[in-house]
């Protein structure tokens, strides 16, 4: 368990990052945040999704496939917000399907998940 020196510790070190942040203003707390969010978002709603059929899907790799593969479109998405150009990889992630509303990691995910599946059929047969 935690002592009541940590516990301190932690509540003194989290005000005053409070304290600090609040300074920022709403535009630069919102700038710093959404490249943060549009990188872990996508993740997240594919883990739900995923939990959500836990019971129907019998190959967990599936979960590594389908993260892994958002994760690295939601860090492409993630790096453009920040400003930085990867031209190549972005003109290929743009023309993913609903990549323009914002939902380029559907795809992948989708992707992700249906591999996994294939090779584990593969070795059963």
């Amino acid at each position: 368990m935690y002592s009541k020196t940590r516990s301190k510790a932690v509540v003194i070190i989290v005000t005053v990052f409070s304290a600090v942040v609040s300074n920022f203003g709403v535009e630069k707390i919102v700038k710093l945040a959404v490249p943060l969010l549009v990188t872990v978002y996508p993740v997240v709603i594919v883990l739900i999704v995923l939990n959500i059929f836990d019971e129907f899907i019998k190959n967990k790799n599936c979960y590594a496939g389908a993260v892994y593969l958002t994760l690295i479109i939601s860090i492409v998405d993630g790096l453009a917000a920040i400003g930085l150009n990867l031209k190549g990889v972005q003109n290929f992630v743009a023309k993913l399907p609903f990549a323009s509303a914002g939902f380029a990691w559907i795809l992948p995910a989708i992707i992700g998940l249906i591999i996994p599946l294939i090779f584990s059929r593969k070795q059963e047969a």
